[in-house]
């Protein structure tokens, strides 16, 4: 197949093939230049970090225009090789508010912002009018954040100044997931509790009760507030909600997410479970183990641990692990480390097993301590062991919760 692409093109693919299908890695791509006191570029270099490539790219430059949006300027397409490439063609002209590289989203790279670039989307990515670049800017401050270039708190404020902007429903939606990880995992939990669930809730409140707003975005953001850590008066506006006083119509769905909610913030669970004319055993389970209770957790982990239903174990965990409760969950962590590893080693990839080993590893729990217990489990364990092998992926992201969340505290 190369042979065949290398006649129609004209080109040897050799070294291609050698960077793009036989080496691993993801490219980092950054823009380096100097700016003079006009405003324009006197130098221009695109470094490649991680895995340098060949790639063929283009450069967005992007300034704000009468009405104070950011609109692309300047555009120039080129082919960058090795660690630093020098892109005379911008040297001289203006420098605007934001470098995109990889602008249009022309190769598979990693791209990071200059600091002057991060300002301008943190607080103004809003004013972007291009979708894609709005996308771009979105995916690489989330990726700054994941690694430690961009301080979760300013995705936060990013997202709070930005998100009535967005117009694609999809990345809509991935932000209020990626928001819910930075107040679950990514920062101190009294500054979460505290300043961020509240500001972050407030926002989304006002989402759902704009009548002209997007209708799936006001489904989505009120779906956000069900999962989220409320406060007393927050509460009062769920509960209103689930009794029929909500500004959005109400589906099926949606009243679970109510009364789960409801729930896991101290409505007594005879109350909620006695407004719905039949509760199935699901639902039933998940606001069982919602109940903010020592027992109810108990309770929850014991039948989670001697379940035969994959349904069942994911109506648990959705109740069990919810963001009010860390305070609950603390000591399930050496729990975990007792009496989840037998599950697979006995029941080898069968389920729910499989879904227990993963879904309740102790991600609630995110401090030092509970990495410690994970890596005390792990180095007991071959690399080939089922356990080891399940739980992988959910440790590394543990870990790299706890170095986020400690640099946070750090300030």
């Amino acid at each position: 197949m190369l042979g065949a692409l290398e006649k129609a093109g004209g080109r040897d693919l050799t070294a291609w093939t050698d960077a793009w299908l036989m080496t691993a890695g993801l490219t980092e791509v950054r823009a380096d230049f100097d700016v003079d006191e006009a405003g324009c570029f006197t130098r221009f270099d695109l470094l490649q970090d991680g895995s340098p490539r060949p790639h063929r790219l283009a450069v967005g430059v992007y300034a704000e225009d009468r009405h104070g949006d950011l609109v692309r300027v300047r555009r120039h397409e080129l082919d960058v090789d090795g660690p630093r490439t020098s892109v005379d063609a911008l040297v001289g002209s203006r420098s605007g508010a934001l470098v995109l590289p990889n602008d249009g989203d022309l190769t598979y790279c990693r791209i990071v912002l200059d600091p002057r670039s991060t300002e301008a989307v943190v607080h103004r990515i809003g004013r972007l009018a291009d979708p894609m670049a709005r996308s771009l800017c979105w995916t690489a401050a989330w990726d700054m954040v994941r690694h430690g270039e961009l301080p979760p708190r300013r995705f936060l404020t990013m997202v709070l100044g930005g998100l009535t902007a967005e117009t694609q429903i999809g990345v809509f939606q991935r932000l209020l997931v990626r928001v819910a990880t930075v107040l679950t995992a990514y920062t101190e939990q009294g500054w979460a509790r505290a300043h961020g669930w509240p500001s972050y809730v407030d926002h989304l409140l006002h989402i759902v009760d704009t009548p002209d707003g997007d209708a799936d975005q006001r489904l989505a953001a009120a779906r956000a507030v069900t999962d989220a850590a409320l406060t007393a008066g927050h509460v009062g506006t769920v509960r209103k909600w689930f009794h029929g006083a909500a500004p959005i119509d109400v589906d099926d769905a949606l009243r679970r997410r109510l009364a789960r909610s409801m729930v896991a913030h101290g409505e007594p669970l005879e109350d909620v479970s006695g407004a719905f004319t039949v509760v199935g055993d699901r639902l039933a389970e998940l606001l069982r183990a919602s109940v903010p209770t020592a027992e109810a957790k108990e309770q929850a982990w014991t039948t989670i641990l001697r379940s035969g239903s994959v349904a069942q174990v994911r109506a648990l965990a959705d109740g069990f692990a919810h963001p009010a409760h860390h305070h609950l969950l603390a000591p399930f962590a050496r729990r975990y480390a007792q009496d989840v590893p037998p599950l697979p080693a006995a029941a080898g990839d069968r389920e729910p097993a499989r879904t227990v080993a993963v879904r309740m590893l102790p991600s609630w729990s995110v401090s030092r301590r509970t990495l410690n217990v994970i890596d005390r489990l792990v180095d007991g364990l071959s690399a080939d062991d089922r356990f080891v092998r399940l739980t992988g992926a959910a440790r590394a992201e543990l870990a790299l919760a706890v170095d986020l969340s400690e640099r946070d505290a750090a300030g």
